[in-house]
């Protein structure tokens, strides 16, 4: 019983972490900041008890790619006089973000006894699959929404306005790029695990969770799908060495799952009118293709639309403009050109970071990233796949919008590393003690 709540626990944790929120009856901050604090007070607590992380390399190279990330942005806000400071003090950003995963992973060993890729992944997948379920009991129990909405400050007036689905902090690209994390992470823990012969049950589970991610993950951010077509890519990539047994186990889990699901969606699709109206939404593009012989959606459009939002000058494309927020909203000498909601009205990843510090500033930011792959696949060499993966998903998530993984890159950075992966996650066991 101990154990089962100490995962709780951990997996509460991680929540606050990958989907930090504000508490309405707490004047300032939100959990990130209360845990960053944490974190770097235990941090330091441990280097003046001579309890050496062993992330102090890692983490050094990892800092000065953020301090160049910041200078690039500091360059671009000097040379244009701007006073949007957004990436500009990244470094101080990716500390806070480390802070708080330090904590976490500390937590995390405390209640397990050492810390693996699979578990860490485990709870990142855990904390997504409960965070779909909270998005569900928000849309369908409004008691249960009444008292998030009163606890929770998370933008719920915009929320409820364009109608989406959220669970406890996340909604949102916040919400898929953490989901799409998940199910990059649930795939390769199910090869894993099929190919050191585990049970068929857990894999079975396994295949559960991720049609589960899938369609929910979907129903609140259709950014999730990326993350899901990654995941399959992968899939099918370990078919390069031919057909194994374990591939059987992985395929045929996923058959069994979608012959029990999918005739269970298209029922509640033809019965439930509220359900049919998620489906739509998530898998859009779908029936659009069915319908009109069109595969896309409405935001689809607004992104391609956006991709042709191009700097037209060459100091924009080289140090950019100095701008990532919407200028018009707190610089009273702004005289460019305004739009609804973003600068130069393009929300692109690539595009807004090269309206803010140009192709010098995303080619740091890109490095940024590089390097945290890196210094993950030097930590945890037989896991270099995973890693790979996430880079991957996060080049991906650039071209819709302007958010990184660092926050997922984190964990893996900051955990101790005390043993070999081969250690088996330690679970929830029932006292048999009389």
């Amino acid at each position: 019983m101990k154990q089962l709540l100490s995962v709780i626990l951990v997996g509460a944790l991680c929540s606050l972490y990958l989907f930090p929120i504000t508490f309405t009856f707490l004047p300032v901050g939100n959990t990130k900041i209360y845990m960053a604090v944490l974190g770097l007070l235990l941090f330091a607590l441990n280097r003046i008890t001579n309890r050496k992380p062993e992330t102090n390399r890692s983490m050094l190279y990892v800092s000065l790619a953020a301090l160049a990330v910041s200078l690039a942005g500091v360059f671009s806000v000097f040379l244009n006089e701007t006073y949007d400071y957004t990436y500009a003090q990244y470094l101080i950003l990716m500390w806070v973000w480390a802070g708080a995963a330090y904590f976490v992973m500390q937590c995390m060993k405390k209640a397990h006894g050492h810390i693996t890729v699979e578990l860490i992944a485990l709870y990142v997948i855990g904390v997504c699959v409960a965070q779909c379920g909270f998005a569900l009991l928000n849309e369908f129990v409004p008691a249960f929404k009444n008292v998030v909405d009163a606890l929770v400050e998370q933008q719920t007036d915009l929320l409820n306005d364009v109608d989406r689905m959220y669970g406890i902090g996340a909604s949102l690209d916040t919400a898929g790029s953490r989901f799409a994390c998940a199910l990059i992470m649930l795939a390769y823990v199910m090869v894993r695990h099929a190919k050191n012969g585990g049970r068929v049950l857990v894999t079975l589970f396994y295949a559960l969770l991720f049609v589960f991610l899938v369609v929910v993950g979907n129903m609140v951010a259709r950014t999730t799908s990326a993350g899901a077509v990654i995941a399959l890519a992968y899939l099918l990539f370990t078919l390069k060495d031919g057909f194994q047994a374990y591939h059987r186990q992985v395929f045929l889990s996923f058959a069994g799952i979608l012959l029990l699901t999918v005739p269970f969606g298209m029922y509640l699709y033809a019965t439930s009118p509220e359900m049919s109206e998620l489906f739509m939404f998530a898998f859009e593009a779908f029936f659009n293709a069915a319908e009109g012989g069109e595969f896309e959606t409405h935001s689809t459009t607004e992104l391609l639309d956006m991709w042709t939002h191009i700097p037209e000058h060459l100091k924009t494309w080289i140090i950019g403009d100095g701008y990532f927020l919407r200028p018009q909203s707190y610089d009273p000498y702004y005289v460019g050109e305004h739009h609804m909601y973003y600068y130069m009205g393009t929300d692109v990843g690539y595009l807004r970071f090269i309206f803010y510090f140009g192709l010098v500033g995303l080619l740091a930011f890109i490095y940024f990233m590089v390097c945290c792959t890196r210094e993950c696949c030097r930590k945890y060499g037989r896991d270099k796949v995973l890693f790979v993966l996430l880079l991957m998903m996060n080049m991906v998530l650039w071209a819709k919008v302007s958010t990184d993984l660092f926050v997922i890159f984190a964990l893996f950075l900051l955990a101790d590393k005390t043993g070999a992966d081969d250690v088996p996650v330690a679970l929830p066991q029932k006292n048999t003690a009389r």
